[in-house]
């Protein structure tokens, strides 16, 4: 934008991506600003412009903004141009912003722009991603793109030890909470892990985790991305045939193998350490047909398909 087309959109009173700045108004506004305006669709901010609400009115710049000092608490990837306006009766200044792909944070946080055009802060999505070991690969790639294509809007938490039994499951599951939505990878490992199936037992007992629930169920077209040596015997989660009722018995069978067990050993001393196997494996035996009809439910679209489309599926719901 050139001087001459800001002065005439004024002289239009045209307010369409148009910020009045007058008389004057902190540092931290014009920052915040700015940064809203490289989140949205860009605009002007225009120094010494009074805006009724009927009319733009040049009253003229006859106070300081210290664009540098504001320009160094801005993010490096802001786009901004500083423009002299030579108008006839006065003397004015004109910012103009434009839109980033990446999130502009002023002060280490992002604004944007409401329906009223009033600025607001730009709310990050948390995602957890959840996923077995044995599928680390997938969670590696789908980590990389999910940042790669959310430019900043959205924040991935990994946790590597949602693998394993967590002996503070609560305070796991409160982490789980403070996140907008959990992208679990369901694979046959996935299915059959005793540490990923118990967690999201105990978790699907939150509604509102439910609805934050994200799949990417795979198949066995995402074989290709995994490394030769260390591909599972099984990838592919056969969760839409009837094969889908093989994972409910392997679960009976792991019940009644630890209850077996459990059985045969007098020593409560020697028993004790099968308190918590116990009750991990009841509670995934008891929710495994619901959790298996979740999944079935879900998304239902492999790795492979996702990546051909750019993680769309995934993002229209991420960044909505």
């Amino acid at each position: 934008m050139t001087p001459n087309g800001v002065l005439k959109l004024i002289a239009n009173n045209n307010r369409e991506n148009i910020y009045c700045v007058y008389p004057v108004t902190p540092d931290e506004t014009i920052g915040k600003l700015i940064s809203a305006l490289s989140n949205c669709s860009g605009g002007l901010i225009v120094f010494g412009v009074q805006d009724d609400g009927k009319k733009l009115r040049v009253k003229g710049y006859k106070f300081n903004v210290d664009i540098d000092s504001i320009k160094v608490k801005l993010s490096n990837n802001v786009k901004l141009t500083c423009l002299d306006l030579p108008h006839e009766t006065a003397t004015l200044k004109c910012i103009n912003v434009e839109k980033c792909e990446n999130v502009v944070v002023f002060s280490d946080t992002p604004y944007m722009l409401d329906h009223n055009r009033n600025v607001a802060e730009l709310h990050i999505k948390k995602v957890f991603l959840s996923y077995s070991h044995n599928d680390t690969c997938i969670a590696d790639l789908v980590d990389e793109k999910l940042t790669f294509f959310g430019k900043g809007r959205l924040a991935i938490t990994r946790d590597k030890r949602t693998l394993e039994y967590k002996s503070d499951i609560d305070k796991f599951m409160q982490t789980v909470s403070t996140h907008d939505y959990m992208v679990s990878i369901i694979s046959d490992s996935y299915l059959k892990s005793r540490g990923c199936m118990y967690e999201v037992s105990e978790l699907m007992r939150n509604r509102a985790f439910n609805d934050k629930l994200l799949t990417i169920i795979l198949s066995k077209a995402d074989e290709s991305f995994y490394p030769a040596d260390k591909k599972p015997e099984q990838i592919k989660a056969d969760v839409y045939s009837l094969n889908r009722f093989e994972y409910i018995k392997y679960w009976e069978a792991e019940k009644e193998k630890v209850n077996k067990l459990n059985s045969e050993i007098s020593d409560l001393a020697l028993k004790q350490g099968l308190v918590d196997e116990i009750k991990q494996i009841n509670v995934i035996s008891m929710n495994a047909a619901e959790l298996i009809e979740i999944f079935k439910k879900s998304l239902g679209k492999d790795f492979s398909e996702i990546n051909q489309n750019a993680f769309s599926d995934l993002l229209s719901i991420l960044l909505s």
